[in-house]
């Protein structure tokens, strides 16, 4: 009977190396579903950030696009009311000296 004890004995301790590497796989495969739910929230939080970030640069691109095509518009008002002010003393000038003309005229008629 020695035999067969002996075979009872092997199978009884090679059982329990199979539960114990079943009992550390279990606890590894905890351990990653751990893991795997810390990254999963990591990427959602990552997911968020660039969200956010996208909404922000494209604030931000909208504010430089509109800025941009508002200094071309202030550019051409500036060159207007200075063409306008050009033009209001070329005007007056020419009041002056017509204004003089007709008067030293007068005075030529007159005297």
């Amino acid at each position: 009977m020695e035999k067969g004890e002996s075979q009872v004995q092997k199978l009884q301790e090679d059982v329990e190396e199979v539960r114990v590497i079943m009992q550390d796989n279990i606890e590894k495969a905890r351990e990653r579903e751990g893991k795997l739910g810390e990254l999963d929230e990591r990427a959602e939080s990552m997911l968020r950030t660039s969200k956010r970030f996208r909404k922000s640069t494209k604030k931000v691109r909208e504010t430089v696009e509109t800025e941009n095509t508002l200094v071309p518009c202030n550019n051409r008002k500036m060159i207007a009311v200075i063409a306008g002010v050009v033009a209001l003393v070329v005007i007056v000038i020419i009041v002056i000296i017509v204004a003089s003309y007709s008067q030293n005229r007068e005075n030529k008629d007159s005297g």
